[in-house]
């Protein structure tokens, strides 16, 4: 994703790429790219700590909460960078 994102020309929009509109459209994109990573380290994190959890016995699976708090945080805000990417740029 670090390579990914050094390359924001090469993903897929759903709009057309415009000289007037590039520069927004590749730093949303780009900042999405960013989220995604960060919350990927988070939930890689809190697997890890519930592992070890796990292993010491204070703790049995990843709970009840993981699935639904790993999918909001993924699916939740991709939508708004989806909505950004349609709005016009400000001149």
């Amino acid at each position: 994703m670090i390579i990914l994102n050094k390359f924001p020309q090469t993903f897929n929009y759903p709009t057309n790429i415009t000289a007037e509109n590039a520069l927004s459209q590749y730093t949303n994109a780009s900042r999405m790219i960013r989220y995604l990573k960060f919350i990927i380290v988070v939930i890689f994190g809190l697997i890890t700590l519930q592992t070890i959890r796990n292993v010491n016995g204070k703790k049995s699976g990843l709970g009840v909460r993981f699935l639904p708090l790993t999918l909001g945080l993924i699916f939740v805000p991709l939508p708004y960078f989806v909505v950004k990417s349609f709005k016009p740029t400000k001149q």
